[in-house]
């Protein structure tokens, strides 16, 4: 269930990482959390599923060959602004994240992930952050 009583239907997330271990561990974490998920291996396989189905959120990793995380979230904006965008990273100083997080990025949260708890405060505050509407 979504956070703060919105929603009845499951929080779906999508994980990007290149990672095998992430890949299979996250999916596990979110049933517990009773989220929905599916994982892609890198960016052309998550712009792939997003042609199929739409997620409330992206969590994605930052480093991976090809098509890096910033190049990711910067396409997930222009094509789906209505998924909430998180950014993983084991790279905290880089350059590249404070960009990430003018173009739309909701946060950048360190890897390992340890606090399972505190990742799904910041996915839920991802995606309160879509559906509230901005302050004029």
């Amino acid at each position: 269930m979504r956070g703060k009583g919105k929603s009845t239907r499951p929080l779906s997330v999508l994980v990007v990482d290149d990672d095998a271990a992430i890949r299979g561990f996250l999916p596990r974490v979110f049933a517990r959390f009773d989220y929905s998920s599916a994982v892609a291996d890198s960016g052309s396989e998550a712009i792939a599923l997003l042609g199929e189905q739409a997620f409330d959120i992206a969590l994605i990793d930052f480093m991976m060959p090809n098509m890096n995380g910033l190049e990711l979230s910067r396409w997930l904006a222009d094509h789906h602004p209505n998924t909430a965008i998180v950014i993983m990273t084991g790279y905290g100083s880089e350059p590249e994240l404070k960009e990430a997080l003018e173009g739309g990025v909701f946060r950048c949260i360190p890897k390992p992930l340890l606090d399972l708890e505190e990742l799904r405060v910041v996915l839920e505050d991802a995606i309160e952050s879509k559906q509230t509407p901005s302050a004029t």
